[in-house]
């Protein structure tokens, strides 16, 4: 579901039934767990009532309605927590630079989406540009090897079977969910490398989920909207109320900046009058 749909849904339940209910403000300390047995109401007839939390009774009951309580761990048939757990928080926070960025983008010219390593960690513990990264390793590789010697061309066309992308781009391509015939999800995969023709691995640990155990990754298609989606790794410092510094690593997610293209293309002549040979598909 859309996050916009769950906050409609919430926003016509508090309008519609705003009249229904009433509040009673119950300050509390950061930092604790607070818990309701229940609530004594006096009608003006002088009767009490005993009115028990909302979400009372058996956690497996489908009928039971809460908001903002604790989840049981288990499926076993235990009462429900009520409680309301308040975490403590920090008013200001300090974010330090992305360590790694990862933008998922769609290509719909290649059919595959996209995640491109816009920042990359080094071995020193500081990050560069994904570009720079790519460009560097692959100038040095053909530094190493020597490439083979490419024979005059005999015609004017030539034939390309594939070209090549960046090497920070790590593709995900679409298939099939396991049981079903429609759904798919998106897989990681590699490309060829330009020198070597090896498998590309992703450098960031974003995308390197499972690689070095020999696992599969895969993300389902509704996580990447054609706007695309952005992912960052970077520390986080703040100071507690008691004067104590936290310092901690997250990991978020923001908009991206719509679809993509690579310039993948397969099975294309190219022209070999020009200067450079390259031609276009």
């Amino acid at each position: 579901m859309p996050p916009g749909v769950a906050r409609l849904v919430f926003l016509e339940f508090a309008l519609v039934y705003s009249n229904d209910w009433y509040q009673l403000p119950c300050a509390l300390p950061a930092g604790t767990y607070a818990s309701i047995r229940g609530l004594a109401v006096t009608d003006v007839f002088g009767e009490k009532l005993w009115i028990t939390p909302a979400g009372t009774g058996s956690d497996a009951d489908w009928q039971r309605w809460s908001m903002f309580t604790l989840d049981t761990v288990g499926d076993d048939d235990v009462p429900a927590d009520t409680g309301l757990l308040l975490p403590p928080g920090a008013v200001v926070v300090a974010d330090g630079p992305p360590l790694e960025e990862v933008v998922l983008a769609r290509d719909e010219s290649a059919n595959l989406v996209w995640g491109v390593e816009a920042t990359v960690p080094t071995a020193t513990g500081t990050a560069r540009r994904g570009t720079e990264i790519s460009a560097e390793e692959l100038a040095h590789r053909l530094r190493l090897r020597t490439p083979p010697t490419v024979p005059a061309p005999a015609a004017a066309v030539a034939y390309r079977a594939m070209n090549s992308v960046p090497e920070h781009w790590i593709p995900f391509i679409p298939v099939h969910v396991p049981g079903q015939d429609r759904a798919i999800r998106l897989q990681r995969a590699a490309m060829p490398s330009a020198v070597t023709g090896l498998p590309v691995p992703p450098r960031t640990s974003l995308l390197r989920q499972g690689l070095d155990q020999g696992h599969q990754y895969y993300v389902n298609e509704e996580e990447v909207p054609q706007t695309g989606t952005r992912l960052s790794l970077a520390y986080n410092r703040a100071r507690r109320r008691d004067g104590r510094v936290s310092v901690w690593l997250s990991a978020r997610r923001g908009i991206g900046r719509g679809e993509g293209s690579s310039g993948l293309a397969f099975d294309f002549l190219v022209d070999t009058t020009g200067t450079d040979g390259a031609g276009a598909p």
